[in-house]
């Protein structure tokens, strides 16, 4: 959203991009380089160390900004399931407000007590708005389920990895990679990842997790060794995807899965679950649909020839996730431009 913004100015277009600060954080933690230099409007709120309370303290405060502002504008995108219970309250919900659906709001809760909030966010994809998806299997998914018919945005690669070049390497042991903003999130497949090849046996490997946050678990007790790293860029990520081999995506809930199309536009070979964000380019990697197969498929790519084939399906597969191809079909979606 924050890029998004920024071309659309660069095109011509007046963009209000607003943000809600806690008092006692940091702006926009975790990504300061992303949203540098974004213009935002930045609203200050009340910090809670209760989670609901601070989700309900975001949702009041865009409640009451789009109460005193919507009118202003020719265009309102709300850019999550928070955003957009906001825009209801706010009474907001018409033929120029989009709602840019990001995840499924669908979730199992694993404490019974918080079944009954789940089936409330069950039922916001039934609410009329214009709803913008960023996959065509997203699209497929919200028609089926809930009968939406929804904008498809398609989602860009930085050039960086476009423009990258991977190396296809003959070394013994291999250096599998998985990338993840926060591998605390149990829908990024972390567990499952370690557990399985736990149980990996006569394929000499290392592993590497490129990870934003800290990982809070102890890795120390895997039979294989395991290299925790950051990148704070695109060029930084580059080059540390560069030394490995192959690309593991464990993710079970993105909708687009931006990690694995990017080791893909490398040239990366890669093995991957079923996901619906990565249903898009499954051509370009192993796709994985049966989870106990995980270990199987990836033996395969002990081939150095196979991995070489692999490579090139993976860069075609995501060759036209351009910045120009998304700012255009955006402008297409709200009618602007």
């Amino acid at each position: 959203m924050v890029n998004l913004v920024k071309q659309l100015r660069q095109r011509g277009h007046d963009v209000t991009l607003v943000a809600f600060q806690p008092e006692n954080e940091d702006p926009y933690p975790d990504c300061e380089t992303l949203w540098q230099d974004a213009g935002a409007t930045l609203i200050k709120i009340d910090y809670s160390p209760d989670y609901n309370e601070q989700m309900a303290a975001y949702m009041k405060a865009a409640e009451v900004y789009l109460v005193a502002h919507a009118a202003e504008f020719d265009r309102v995108v709300l850019d999550s399931w928070f955003n957009m219970i906001a825009g209801i309250k706010a009474r907001i919900i018409g033929g120029t407000t989009y709602h840019l659906a990001q995840l499924d709001p669908v979730f199992r809760p694993k404490d019974s007590a918080k079944i009954w909030e789940a089936q409330l966010f069950e039922l916001l994809p039934f609410y009329p708005i214009q709803r913008i998806v960023p996959s065509r299997a997203d699209a497929a998914l919200y028609h089926e389920r809930y009968g939406n018919k929804c904008a498809v945005l398609p989602l860009y690669l930085d050039n960086t990895y476009h423009q990258a070049t991977f190396e296809i390497r003959e070394r013994n042991p291999l250096r599998l990679v998985s990338s993840a903003s926060d591998f605390n999130i149990p829908h990024k497949g972390l567990d499952f990842l370690l557990e399985s090849l736990n149980t990996f046996k006569d394929f000499p490997f290392t592993l590497t997790l490129i990870a934003g946050k800290p990982i809070q678990r102890d890795l120390s007790m895997f039979q294989f060794p395991i290299e925790v790293t950051a990148a704070s860029s695109p060029e930084e990520m580059v080059a540390t995807l560069g030394q490995c081999d192959i690309y593991l995506n464990t993710s079970r809930k993105e909708s687009f899965c931006f990690a694995l199309a990017e080791a893909l536009a490398m040239g990366m070979p890669a093995v991957a679950l079923d996901s619906v964000g990565n249903r898009d380019y499954k051509d370009g990697f192993i796709f994985v649909e049966n989870d106990e197969d995980f270990l199987l498929q990836l033996a395969t790519l002990a081939s150095g020839e196979l991995r070489q084939n692999w490579a090139a399906k993976g860069k075609e597969s995501v060759n036209s996730y351009t910045l120009a191809k998304t700012v255009n079909a955006f402008e297409g979606i709200i009618k602007i431009g």
